[in-house]
């Protein structure tokens, strides 16, 4: 780890500690009356209060990654000073030991000095710079890096915001040498998402004559039902299900007092892309309406998009002319990202948040964070401008991919939520407008119900 890669570290820990410090700030931590140093050295004839990191050797790095040991995990307590009023007891994943150090004690306290045998550093730093998706090759047959092959999953700690809750850690000690101190706590808070895949079921005669085949064991009634549903949705758009979910997806949100975004194609058809029109009247309608209820649009952009930066810059030019200001959210279809190339190229274009980083085989903290944070490049070796929001829950992973009974899907957004909430972060979750209703209907019911359980958990 070089002095660039470890001043971005320090940033981002330090945003999530607390500290109130400006955003070129390469040593954040002074400002807590605490230095922070990453070094071999133990530095206890300093006099003012400081923490010192040992740093592990970088060949732990791949050893990590590519042998079958196991982490060892710490309960939490263990990792923060004695007498500290957090007394939360979870266990917790230690990615990296300091070179040559005991596991036991994991701290020294000389006076004033503390000497931390763990490395968060390190960790901080695995996680959020995406270092094993750069390393390794594996890749799903859309292009996409698969949870089970990450650490998280194989460790078992993708369902813990790890990097969040390291630094809550360090801000124990900076408190417990200085109590004066007090950081600034981020209020959690609850990110709905809701991509626009389809505005209408049929999209395509296509489409209409495949589910003949689905439905032909339903009878001749089915068919002739699907039949006038196709004639109804290409003449009125705005009475289609799928058009009429928006809405319902947007009181949703307004019932239970939420923020939205909703992510707008603008694409041509293509074979995993439906082609709408944005620019038809009811199309055009609807986002002005959302727009004035003050929803956010952003762009969702096409499955081709991925590495293909006129693509993108063509779509999101033609979102912004049909909204008449600059777009500065996106996703990535299908979560399609190739790191860090579609940060890179969603940056020239002009967008400011990224929201596409979350697994869609899996639920949990793919960067090991649920805080905002800016992306590193490790090619190039410096931090980007746009700001990632971590995707903490997709709806089709619970159903389509994992496969969980409703009560457990319920359950495991709960889970997710309140272990966002207790790091000060945001739990943010995606919705589609095509999950609320048919095969989908327990879902939707499932969805509008837990809403109010999300705010009611958010504000105890």
């Amino acid at each position: 780890m070089n002095p660039i890669d470890l001043t971005y570290v320090l940033r981002e820990l330090a945003k999530r500690v607390g500290v109130n410090f400006k955003s070129d700030d390469s040593n954040p931590f002074k400002h807590t009356g605490v230095e922070v140093f990453y070094s071999t050295n133990n530095n206890n004839t300093i006099v003012q209060p400081s923490i010192t990191i040992i740093p592990s050797e970088n060949s732990c790095w791949d050893y990590l990654l590519f042998s079958n040991t196991k982490i060892e995990w710490v309960l939490k307590s263990d990792l923060i000073p004695p007498n500290h009023n957090d007394s939360d007891s979870i266990l917790l994943p230690i990615l990296f030991w300091g070179n040559n150090t005991p596991h036991i004690p994991k701290f020294i306290i000389n006076k004033n000095n503390i000497t931390l045998y763990y490395d968060l550093i390190a960790g901080t730093f695995f996680m959020l710079s995406r270092w094993e998706e750069s390393v390794q090759s594996f890749k799903d047959k859309h292009g996409r890096f698969p949870a089970e092959h990450s650490l998280a999953f194989k460790q078992g700690f993708l369902d813990i915001p790890i990097v969040d809750e390291y630094a809550l850690i360090l801000r124990s000690w900076i408190q417990y040498l200085n109590p004066n101190w007090k950081p600034l706590k981020r209020k959690p808070g609850i990110l709905l998402t809701h991509d626009i895949d389809h505005i209408v079921k049929y999209s395509s005669p296509l489409k209409l004559f495949k589910s003949f085949f689905t439905n032909y064991r339903f009878g001749k009634k089915s068919i002739i039902n699907n039949l006038k549903l196709y004639k109804n949705e290409c003449s009125n758009p705005d009475e289609a299900l799928y058009y009429k979910n928006i809405t319902e997806l947007a009181k949703l949100s307004i019932d239970n007092n939420l923020n939205s975004i909703f992510f707008f194609q603008t694409s041509k058809k293509s074979l995993y892309d439906s082609g709408y029109d944005i620019n038809i009247p009811a199309i055009q309608s609807l986002i002005v309406k959302l727009i004035e209820s003050g929803f956010t649009i952003g762009l969702h952009s096409s499955y081709f998009t991925m590495n293909n930066i006129n693509k993108i810059q063509s779509e999101k030019f033609l979102l912004d002319k049909l909204i008449g200001f600059q777009s500065i959210h996106c996703r990535q279809h299908f979560l399609r990202v190739q790191l860090p190339d579609t940060l890179r190229n969603q940056e020239e274009v002009g967008f400011l948040y990224d929201h596409s980083l979350g697994y869609p085989q899996h639920e949990g903290f793919r960067c090991g964070t649920c805080h905002p944070y800016h992306p590193y490049d490790l090619e190039k070796r410096k931090e980007l401008k746009i700001t990632v929001v971590p995707l903490i829950v997709m709806d089709n992973t619970l159903r389509n991919y994992r496969k969980l009974s409703i009560d457990n899907a319920e359950q495991q957004l709960l889970i997710l939520a309140n272990r966002s909430y207790q790091v000060e972060g945001t739990f943010t979750l995606l919705w589609h407008n095509t999950s609320l209703h048919g095969n989908w209907e327990q879902w939707g019911k499932m969805y509008s119900n837990i809403l109010p359980k999300l705010v009611m958990m958010l504000n105890k």
